[in-house]
């Protein structure tokens, strides 16, 4: 499977309907349909009941979109390493904050710390 794919079984269980995933994913409906079919053919199961109701996933498909968040998280974490194994540090930096401290003083400590990665360049 490809890296696209694991991102739709991972939306589509998030969204549990195939036109708003295909919206979040920027792709038409028809595509992701038809990937998904293939998905379901490599694996020769049923990933997905559709309904009026949006989709419902079949065990495998849960299994499939919880291995997903795994493959997605690992392959993340990989580019992550191999970026970092060059001389300079690269990455997601992701900070917990409150809505007060984002707005009023998130702004001042990433400005600092920006202007102290120029002087280390």
């Amino acid at each position: 499977m490809e890296y696209r794919d694991w991102q739709i079984l991972h939306m589509l269980y998030q969204e549990q309907n195939i036109t708003k995933t295909a919206h979040a994913l920027y792709i038409s409906q028809p595509a992701l349909t038809k990937r998904l079919r293939q998905i379901e053919k490599e694996f020769d199961v049923q990933i997905v009941q559709r309904g009026p109701r949006g989709v419902q996933f079949t065990p495998e498909g849960e299994y499939l979109a919880r291995c997903a968040d795994e493959m997605l998280l690992r392959l993340r974490k990989i580019k992550e390493h191999v970026a970092n194994m060059k001389e300079t540090v690269t990455g997601t930096l992701r900070l917990g904050v409150s809505n007060y401290f984002a707005r009023y003083q998130l702004p001042r400590l990433l400005k600092l710390f920006h202007r102290s990665i120029l002087v280390w360049s």
